[in-house]
Formats: C-alpha cells, structure tokens, sequence
C-alpha cells in the first residue's frame, strides 16, 4: 500500500489551468494510479519516492478540497492528502 507523506502545490487558484502536483511518499510504482476523489490524474513515475500528477482544470473551477490518493492495485488505497 503506498503512503503519502506531502503533496505541493497543495492548492490551486478557481479558475487555475491544468495544475501538475509533486506527489512524495513510499511505495510508489510505475503502475500507481493517481486519483483527486474518483478521478484518475495523468502521473508521471519520477521514483518510489515521488510521482507528478496533472489535476486537471475541469476539477479547479469551484472551491472544494480534492482527496489526492495512490492506489497500487490490488492493495487498498494510501492514506488522502486533501488539495
């Protein structure tokens, strides 16, 4: 199960275009899905340490925090990390 210790940005301005996140922990692998709620975000792989993710604009036009979590398949999703 992958853990999540920071994601930075950790928030983006209403309104903002697509916002790529660094995305820190453990246990993140070239498979790792990223999901911001229900939806999965483009990731980039960089480590088992660190992921990028693209949360895209369609999900910053209205003031709401978005629950950032790594799901490694079939293991049970990381902790959430609210952007």
């Amino acid at each position: 199960t992958a853990v999540l210790s920071s994601i930075w940005p950790n928030a983006a301005p209403i309104g903002s275009n697509d916002t790529t996140i660094t995305i820190r922990g453990s246990h993140l692998f070239r498979s790792s899905v990223v999901r911001a709620n229900s939806t999965d975000l483009t990731a980039t792989w960089i480590s088992t340490g660190v992921m990028l993710a693209t949360v895209p604009r369609a999900l910053l036009t209205t003031q709401a925090a978005l629950q950032v979590t790594v799901l490694n398949s079939p293991q049970p999703a990381s902790n959430q990390l609210a952007f």
